[in-house]
C-alpha cells in the first residue's frame, strides 16, 4: 500500500524511515526463523536496512523472508518443538518453537509501528480495512 516515495518516510528522526522496518523484519526473520531451523542465519538482522533501499527491493527481500520462515514453520511438529536449540541474540538455549514465537511477537511489534506510519500519512493500515 505505501508508495514508493513513502518508504523513505519517518516521523521522526530518532526512528527506522518505513523501508527500513520492512528491511529489518526480513533479516530478523532468518535469523530467529535460522535457530528454530537449527542452522547459522544466511543473513545477519541488520544484512537489508542499507543495502535494499527500493521498495522492490525491500519488497523482495521480505517476501524471500517469510518463505523461508513459512518453510520452519512447516516442517515444526510436536516432537520438534520441544527440542532444545540454540536460541539467537545470545539467549542460551530452548525449545525450537521458542524463536517462532519471538519472531511472531517481533513481527507484531513493528507491525504496530508501520500503523502509525499509515495514519500520519492519512492512510488506513490493512489491519483495519473493511472486510472485501
Amino acid at each position: 500500500m505505501m508508495p514508493e516515495n513513502d518508504y523513505g518516510f519517518r516521523p521522526v528522526n530518532t526512528v527506522r524511515t518505513f523501508g527500513e522496518i520492512l528491511a529489518h523484519v526480513a533479516g530478523a526473520n532468518y535469523v530467529f526463523c535460522a535457530a528454530a531451523k537449527g542452522e547459522p542465519s544466511p543473513h545477519a538482522e541488520a544484512a537489508f536496512e542499507k543495502t535494499a533501499t527500493t521498495r522492490a527491493q525491500i519488497i523482495k527481500v521480505l517476501a524471500e523472508s517469510v518463505a523461508y520462515c513459512d518453510a520452519v514453520y512447516a516442517s515444526l511438529d510436536d516432537k520438534r518443538a520441544g527440542e532444545i536449540v540454540d536460541l539467537p541474540f545470545e539467549m542460551g538455549k530452548g525449545a525450537r518453537a521458542l524463536p517462532l514465537m519471538i519472531n511472531s511477537g517481533h513481527v507484531q511489534e513493528h507491525y504496530g509501528n508501520l500503523v502509525t506510519y499509515f495514519r500520519v500519512k492519512g492512510m488506513v493500515p490493512p489491519s483495519s480495512q473493511p472486510a472485501k
